[in-house]
C-alpha cells in the first residue's frame, strides 16, 4: 500500500556563511518520523540554478500583407527569407555535487534521526559563467519505501573560483 501523506519531516542544519567551490560543506540532516518508515536512501545535492539571456538570429520567410495575384510573384516572395533577431530568457539547473546518507535505515513513529553529512564540492565552475545569474541550493532528498519521497531545501551562497560570486 502506498501512503500519500508525508512520512517524514526533513530539516537541513548548516552554518550560514558563504561557501567556496572545492571546499567541503559540513551539515546535518534531521529526519523526524511521523510513523514507521523504511528509508531506502537519503541524498544531499548542491544544485546550481542559472538564468541568462541568449540572443541569436533566425531566418524567417517573408509574407507580404497584400499578396499579388500573379502566381509567379507569390511563389518567389515565399522563398525569400530575412534575418530576425530573437532574444530568449533561459533557465537551467543541474546538480553540481552530491553525497548519499542513511541508506536502508528504519525509523519508528516519533524517532528523530540525525545524520552528519560532508558534501565535497567539485572545484569546477558552472557551465554558463560569467554570463549567468546563479542561485545555489542545498537539497536533501529522502527516498521512502511505500510512501512519497520527501525533501527540504536551503538557499546558500557559493563563491566561484576567480572571484565571480553568485548574484
Amino acid at each position: 500500500m502506498f501512503n500519500w501523506l508525508r512520512p517524514l519531516r526533513v530539516e537541513l542544519l548548516l552554518q550560514g556563511h558563504p561557501y567556496r567551490l572545492g571546499e567541503t560543506i559540513n551539515l546535518a540532516v534531521e529526519l523526524h518520523a511521523r510513523g514507521p518508515v523504511h528509508i531506502r536512501e537519503g541524498r544531499v545535492d548542491l544544485v546550481c540554478q542559472g538564468r541568462w539571456v541568449e540572443v541569436y538570429t533566425l531566418m524567417v520567410p517573408v509574407y507580404p500583407r497584400l499578396m499579388p495575384q500573379i502566381r509567379g510573384m507569390t511563389e518567389s516572395l515565399r522563398k525569400e527569407r530575412v534575418p530576425k533577431q530573437v532574444t530568449e530568457d533561459v533557465k537551467a539547473s543541474y546538480v553540481h555535487s552530491s553525497v548519499v546518507f542513511g541508506a536502508d535505515d528504519r525509523l519508528a513513529a516519533g524517532d528523530i534521526a540525525r545524520y552528519t553529512v560532508s558534501l565535497e564540492t567539485r572545484p569546477a565552475r558552472p557551465r554558463h559563467v560569467p554570463a549567468a545569474r546563479l542561485r545555489w541550493l542545498l537539497i536533501a532528498w529522502v527516498d521512502v519505501a511505500g510512501a512519497r519521497n520527501v525533501s527540504s531545501r536551503r538557499l546558500v551562497t557559493v563563491a566561484l573560483p576567480g572571484g565571480a560570486d553568485n548574484l
